[in-house]
């Protein structure tokens, strides 16, 4: 499984982050997601994790809404969870994540919304995922999308929106 999310972030490493929009034919709420997510896995392939950004559509304008870690093999179940970004210029962020206990491998970070500049501000080196539970833990090495959080910025504030489908 993590093999296949590593070639599916490969062909999306290729291209720009846009945040993509759609409306449910049924219930016409609106939708906004990013085109694509860091993906990060161990060097044997059996544990990984990857961070996406979270949108929201309020009154017809879209906001961040939070950062989204979703991993595989880093423990079973999850709760207060930690997230730790370092950054090229020596800063870092860190955050422990605010949902309830879960053993799907889910994590949300940042519910108040107040991060989206600090984790924007810069181009990445690392990033760590701790298992709240467990405390196990990955690190990985960025060599690739180390400006995502740039480009995430980028298609906010010069909205690169694009229409897709809800399925």
């Amino acid at each position: 499984m993590v093999i296949a999310l590593m070639i599916s972030a490969n062909v999306y490493a290729q291209k720009e982050y846009k945040i993509k929009l759609c409306k449910d034919a049924m219930t016409d709420k609106e939708y906004a997601f990013g085109s694509k997510y860091i993906l990060c896995t161990s060097s044997d392939n059996k544990k990984g994790f990857s961070v996406s950004v979270s949108w929201n559509i309020v009154n017809g304008e879209v906001t961040y809404s939070g950062l989204i870690v979703k991993s595989i093999g880093i423990g079973t179940c999850n709760e207060k969870d930690k997230l730790i970004i370092l950054f090229d210029d020596g800063t870092k962020y860190s955050s422990i994540s605010w949902n309830d206990f879960n053993c799907d491998g889910n994590s949300y970070f940042d519910l108040q919304r107040a991060d989206y500049e600090t984790i924007c501000h810069g181009s990445m080196s690392a990033i760590r995922f701790t298992n709240g539970r467990s405390f196990d833990d990955l690190t990985y090495t960025l060599t690739t999308d180390k400006d995502y959080f740039i480009q995430v910025k980028n298609a906010l504030a010069n909205k690169l929106f694009v229409n897709s489908s809800c399925n």
